[in-house]
């Protein structure tokens, strides 16, 4: 589940960044700075957590899962967000779905 949470990270974010450079330069026309920082930190975020689920899954779910929930808040609801939001929700999912609670150990 590991491999595939990071494969849909990875997808996820990358069409997050095609997408946040789309907004960029229509902030960038209106102007609005704080908007262009956050048209390409979220989708970025979302990178950052498919690439540390291998090692965190739990940390790395959690930052795929912010920020697919940030970008649809931020680019609104429509089909190009949806994209990219579905696809790091479900990785973040299966990461989240893959951590286990220590066990301990048995004694005989």
């Amino acid at each position: 589940m590991i491999t595939g949470a990071l494969t849909l990270g990875m997808v996820g974010g990358i069409f997050g960044i095609l997408i946040g450079l789309v907004g960029f330069t229509i902030a960038g026309f209106a102007g609005d700075v704080s908007f262009q920082f956050l048209t390409l930190a979220i989708p970025i975020a979302g990178l950052v957590g498919a690439g540390i689920v291998r090692s965190e899954p739990s940390k790395g779910g959690m930052a795929m899962l912010v920020s697919a929930v940030a970008m649809c808040a931020v680019f609104g609801v429509h089909l190009l967000s949806l994209l990219p939001g579905l696809l790091l929700a479900i990785g973040g999912g299966l990461a989240l779905a893959s951590t286990r609670a220590p066990t301990t150990p048995t004694v005989v």
